[in-house]
């Protein structure tokens, strides 16, 4: 897991630093003496997990660089007085260390580090694995997979079907495909991509989506029609 030091405290950021060199599966991307210059490398923490960092800085605390830091990766707070853990904790920090910092206290601190960012980047799966983003105008639009009714091909463009609305995607069929989870959607026909945990009924070359009250019917390719009937539970 990729790493940064921020601290004054030159002692102690070599120790960290040394910690960290020694502990497999950890690397050091860069240590900062200052908030006020690391502050300008922001892009650098796109790509951290862990961050250690003081509280007692000349010019600006930890606690103050934290507040203009968007989205931080794993805190790990570091100091010599006891009575910062109580403010650290109203940062949701993963952990506070008492300097001196010992190495079994600095494991201690990376094994919980390391939970909290498993635990995001799970999330993050998570997310990706139930839905997409579709461009709208010059925004982009979170979709639920199972909200995706089918996605139909035109000439040099696709249209994806929702309940709500519908959106054109520049991107071929064989791409959209692709991006698609094949355990909800299924090719069909040359034009059409089904979600089929919203099938209705299969009528003679029809796939039918939706219910009794509201459906829709698309045609299903001879090509496709064998490996539809047997992707489906049918007696």
């Amino acid at each position: 897991m990729n790493c940064i030091i921020i601290d004054d405290d030159m002692l102690s950021c070599r120790l960290i630093e040394e910690y960290i060199h020694k502990t497999e599966g950890f690397s050091l991307l860069n240590s900062f003496c200052s908030p006020q210059i690391a502050i300008k490398k922001k892009a650098l923490f796109e790509n951290v997990e862990i961050l250690f960092l003081d509280v007692e800085m000349p010019g600006m605390t930890g606690f103050d660089f934290l507040k203009k830091i968007e989205n931080p990766p794993a805190v790990i707070i570091m100091s010599s007085k006891e009575n910062y853990a109580v403010d650290a904790f109203t940062f949701a920090v993963t952990d506070f260390l008492l300097k001196p910092v010992t190495f079994p206290r600095f494991i201690k601190a990376i094994e919980k580090a390391e939970v909290t960012v498993n635990a995001k980047l799970a999330s993050i799966q998570t997310i990706c694995d139930e839905s997409l983003f579709l461009k709208k105008k010059n925004t982009l639009e979170k979709i639920n997979y199972i909200d995706i009714y089918y996605v139909e091909a035109m000439e040099n463009y696709a249209i994806l079907y929702t309940e709500s609305e519908n959106f054109i995607v520049h991107q071929s069929m064989k791409f959209i495909e692709n991006k698609l989870p094949n355990s909800i959607f299924r090719r069909i026909h040359r034009s059409y991509i089904a979600n089929v945990t919203m099938v209705y009924k299969i009528d003679e070359n029809f796939m039918v989506l939706g219910n009794q009250n509201k459906s829709m019917a698309l045609p299903i390719g001879k090509n496709y029609k064998n490996l539809i009937l047997n992707t489906i539970n049918s007696l």
